[in-house]
C-alpha cells in the first residue's frame, strides 16, 4: 500500500506533466470554491487533494522544480505535519523572510511566463492584480488550466442540498422588499445589471437557506439582477414545487447553475453597466463581462443592508442571548453549589459526565459526551493496580478494568419520563492495532457498537476511512426495515457485508498468484471492492447522504456482481430492485 506522501508526489508528477504539455510555468491552487467561501465543501478540495493539507486556508503554488504551500499562523503546526515527506515547502505567511504569494510568483515567472489556475476559484481583485503582473513580463494567465479534474476520478458530488425558506418571523423582511431595495441602490449607482456570487448575500436577499457549505447555511448559487427580471442560477431540484411557485411570484426565475457566465457574455455589443463586488466574485465571472459594458466595481449593497438589523432580527437576537445566558448561569450556579458540598475536605467526584447528566436529566437537554483518551485511562489504571501489588489479569490489566469502564459507559442513555439524554462516544487507540486487546475488547463488549478506522483506507484518501467488517451496531436490528427505513435495508446491508468479505479473500489470493491469474468472478469482486470503498464508504465531509441514497448506491454496487452471487437477499426483493435500473432504462427508451 502506498504511503500518503508518496500518493501526493505521484499527483504532483502528473500535474507537472500537464503543465509541461500546456506550457504552464506556475500552477496556483486555491482553497476557495467558486463563491470565495471561507469554508468549501469536499468537491472543491483540489488543494487538499494535491498537498494533503486539510486546513481551511492556504494556497498551493507548483512549478517544475518545487511546490510551496502558503498558509497563516493558525495552521503552521498542522501543515508542517501533513506536508512531511511530500516535498512541498511550507511558507509561513507573515513571518520574517517569507515572501508573499505575489512576490513568490513574480520571482519565478520569467519573461513570457504563463500562470495557470482555475479562474473560478480566484477572487477577481487578486486575479486582476496578477494579470497586470503577468502582462508586465509579457506573459499571461491561463484561467482554464484544471489538471485536477482529469486526475481526480472519484471527486465527491457537487453540493446539492435541499433549499428551505427562512420564515418572515425570523427574517423580518420579505425578499420582495429586499429586491426592491437592491434595485434602488442600482439606480443610484447607474447600474443596469448586478451580479452577486457571495452565497451569504444571495441567501440573505432571497430568505433562502441550505446545507451546501460547512458552518454556513447556504446553497451554491449565483444571482443576477437585470432590468427586467431577477435570475437565480442553481439546481432546480433543490426546490419543492411550492417554493418554485413562491419564487416565481416574487419575480425570480430559475436558471442552470453555470448559465450566468453565458448570460453575461451575451451582453457583448451592448452599452450597459454591471455592478460587481471584486472581492466577492471570481475572476472567470468578472472576465465574462464584455468590454463594451462598464463594470461598476463596488461592494455589494446587501453587505450594508444585512449589517443593519431590523426589529424582528434584533428581537430574535435578544431572545437567543437571553436563553444562552440563562443556560450558562444555571449551569454555573449548579456547579458552584455542587463544589460547596466538597469544600470541607470531601472527595471531589464531579466529572464531565456528571455535568452531562445534570444538563440531560435536570435541564432536559440532549448531550453528546466525547471521551477522547480511554486508552490512557486504562493504562493509568494498570499502573495504579501494579503499584498496589494487585494480581493482574489479561496483559497486566486489573480484573476490574471491565467494571471501571462499564461504570463510565453505562451512564449514557435516557431516564423514563425525562426528555433529555446522554450519548457517549469513547475514542481509543487500539495498541498495536489489536482489536482483541483488553481495552477495545471490553469497550466493544459494553457499548452499543463500534466504528473502526483503517490506516490503509486513510492512505488511499478514502474519507471517512471506516473499516466496514469490524465495525458494528447493536441498534441496527430493530430500527430498520419496512415501516422504519425501507423493506430491503437489512438484506442489502447483509449482502454488502458478505460481498466485501469476499473482496478480502480475492485480494489475498491476488497477492499470491497475481491479479491476472484470478478468475473472472474474483476480478469482479476486486472491482466491486474498489467501488465500494470509493463510493459507499467514501463520501464528502459535507455530504448529507440519506438512508435511501445509501441503499440506491448499494444496489448500484451489487449490480456489478452476477445475480446468483447475491445469496443474502430474498428473490422477491431482487426482482424489485436488482433489475430496476434496466427496467427504468427500457422505459426511458420506449418514451423516447
Amino acid at each position: 500500500m502506498q504511503e500518503k506522501h508518496e500518493v501526493i508526489k505521484e499527483r504532483l508528477r502528473f500535474v507537472r506533466e500537464r503543465m509541461k504539455a500546456e506550457n504552464v510555468d506556475i500552477f496556483v491552487v486555491f482553497t476557495d470554491d467558486y463563491h470565495m467561501s471561507e469554508y468549501s465543501g469536499a468537491y472543491f478540495a483540489d488543494r487538499e487533494y494535491l498537498s494533503g493539507f486539510t486546513g481551511s486556508a492556504g494556497t498551493l503554488a507548483v512549478t517544475q522544480t518545487e511546490a510551496a504551500l502558503f498558509t497563516d499562523g493558525r495552521y503552521f503546526v498542522q501543515a508542517q505535519a501533513q506536508l512531511e515527506g511530500t516535498g512541498i515547502t511550507l511558507m509561513k505567511m507573515g513571518c520574517a523572510g517569507v515572501p508573499t504569494l505575489t512576490e513568490y510568483i513574480r520571482e519565478r515567472l520569467g519573461a513570457g511566463g504563463v500562470l495557470g489556475m482555475d479562474a473560478r476559484t480566484c477572487a477577481a481583485q487578486t486575479g486582476m492584480e496578477w494579470i497586470k503582473l503577468t502582462e508586465a513580463c509579457g506573459g499571461r494567465i491561463k484561467g482554464d488550466f484544471m489538471p485536477v479534474q482529469e486526475l481526480w476520478k472519484d471527486r465527491p458530488a457537487f453540493p446539492a442540498s435541499k433549499a428551505y425558506e427562512l420564515e418572515l418571523k425570523y427574517s423580518g423582511e420579505s425578499r420582495e422588499d429586499k429586491i426592491h431595495r437592491i434595485y434602488q441602490e442600482m439606480e443610484t449607482a447607474h447600474a443596469a445589471y448586478h451580479a452577486v456570487a457571495s452565497l451569504d448575500d444571495i441567501c440573505w436577499i432571497l430568505n433562502l437557506r441550505g446545507d451546501d457549505v460547512a458552518c454556513n447555511p447556504v446553497i451554491m448559487a449565483y444571482l443576477l439582477f437585470t432590468p427586467n427580471a431577477v435570475y437565480l442560477y442553481t439546481e432546480e431540484s433543490r426546490f419543492t414545487q411550492a417554493m418554485k411557485a413562491d419564487l416565481a411570484q416574487d419575480g425570480i426565475q430559475l436558471r442552470p447553475y453555470n448559465q450566468i457566465y453565458a448570460d453575461l457574455r451575451s451582453l457583448a455589443g451592448k452599452k450597459t453597466s454591471v455592478w460587481m463586488d471584486m472581492k466577492r466574485v471570481n475572476l472567470a465571472l468578472f472576465q465574462s463581462v464584455p468590454e463594451t459594458a462598464e463594470c461598476i466595481c463596488k461592494e455589494n449593497p446587501s453587505v450594508h443592508m444585512k449589517a443593519v438589523k431590523n426589529p424582528t432580527e434584533l428581537a430574535n437576537l435578544r431572545d437567543v442571548h437571553i436563553d444562552d445566558g440563562l443556560a450558562v448561569t444555571k449551569f454555573m450556579y449548579w456547579l458552584k453549589n455542587t463544589m460547596k458540598q466538597y469544600e470541607a475536605g470531601k472527595e471531589w467526584n464531579v466529572t464531565e459526565v456528571t455535568a452531562a447528566e445534570y444538563l440531560a436529566f435536570e435541564q432536559h437537554m440532549h448531550i453528546l459526551v466525547i471521551l477522547t483518551d480511554m486508552t490512557s485511562f486504562a493504562e493509568a489504571l494498570r499502573e495504579v493496580s501494579s503499584s498496589k501489588g494487585e494480581i493482574p489479569s489479561r496483559k497486566g490489566y486489573p480484573g476490574y478494568l471491565y467494571s471501571e469502564l462499564a461504570t463510565i459507559y453505562e451512564r449514557a442513555g435516557i431516564v423514563r419520563g425525562i426528555n433529555g439524554s446522554v450519548t457517549q462516544i469513547p475514542i481509543l487507540t487500539m495498541p498495536n492495532d489489536d482489536i482483541t486487546h483488553p481495552i477495545p475488547d471490553l469497550t466493544g463488549y459494553i457499548t452499543e457498537g463500534q466504528i473502526v478506522l483503517d490506516r490503509s483506507l486513510f492512505g488511499n484518501n478514502i474519507y471517512p476511512p471506516i473499516s466496514v467488517l469490524p465495525s458494528l451496531s447493536r441498534l441496527m436490528k430493530d430500527g430498520i426495515g419496512e415501516g422504519y427505513t425501507r423493506a430491503d435495508h437489512q438484506s442489502v446491508a447483509n449482502q454488502l457485508f458478505s460481498c466485501y468479505a469476499k473482496v478480502g479473500d480475492a485480494r489475498n489470493l491476488a497477492s499470491v498468484i497475481g491479479e491476472d491469474e484470478l478468475s473472472d468472478l474474483d476480478k469482479k469482486y476486486l472491482e466491486f471492492g474498489k467501488a465500494f470503498e470509493g463510493h459507499f464508504v467514501g463520501q464528502g465531509d459535507q455530504e448529507n447522504r440519506s438512508i435511501i441514497d445509501a441503499l440506491e448506491i448499494g444496489w448500484d454496487l451489487l449490480r456489478m456482481l452476477p445475480r446468483e452471487e447475491l445469496d443474502r437477499i430474498d428473490t422477491k426483493i431482487l426482482d424489485v430492485y436488482y433489475d430496476k435500473k434496466d427496467a427504468d432504462t427500457d422505459s426511458d427508451k420506449k418514451q423516447a
